[in-house]
């Protein structure tokens, strides 16, 4: 039996599309990644990051006794411990630290670290900015009192996560 031929032309057409469809459209094969070259990437990232947060955390090491200073001199009420000059050069200091940080290469192990550590140095700029006018005042002496500390139950929780992924500030020499 035969079809009739006002079939065919339809049927044919639509076979047509889909050949061509199949032909044109095939799914393109992404090539496999090297492992050995993602390995190497990733260390270049995590070398980079080391090398551009290490300093800041030199830095914080520095800086931490001057804050506690400050935050001891305004809980005791001791406006001749709070020099305006010194108040002035942490602000700058802090301001250089968050440059710095904001120029360290992104590893998405140490994101939240970085990030966890602008935060807290944010905060303690924004609070000495406040007081920088007139930081020997009794309110000024009452917002250093409060000064934020740089670490934080977040901030170990991130660098635990750096560290397991990796992060060091030790010399490989």
């Amino acid at each position: 039996m035969q079809r009739p031929p006002r079939f065919v032309a339809p049927a044919a057409a639509v076979l047509c599309a889909v050949l061509f469809t199949a032909c044109v459209f095939q799914p393109r094969a992404e090539p496999t990644p090297d492992p050995s070259a993602q390995a190497a990437a990733e260390a270049a990232k995590l070398s980079a990051y080391n090398a551009a947060i290490c300093p800041v955390f030199a830095a914080i090491l520095d800086i931490d006794p001057r804050l506690a200073a400050l935050r001891s001199a305004g809980a005791n009420r001791m406006a001749e411990g709070v020099d305006p000059d010194e108040v002035d050069d942490v602000i700058a200091q802090l301001g250089g630290m968050l440059d710095e940080l904001e120029a360290v290469p992104d590893w998405e192990a140490g994101r939240n670290l970085r990030y966890q550590v602008l935060s807290a140095i944010h905060g303690i700029r924004a609070r000495l900015l406040q007081v920088a006018d007139d930081p020997t005042s009794n309110e000024s002496l009452d917002h250093i009192a409060e000064l934020p500390f740089i670490a934080s139950r977040a901030m170990d929780l991130a660098y635990n996560e750096a560290f397991q992924a990796g992060h060091t500030c030790e010399d490989d020499s």
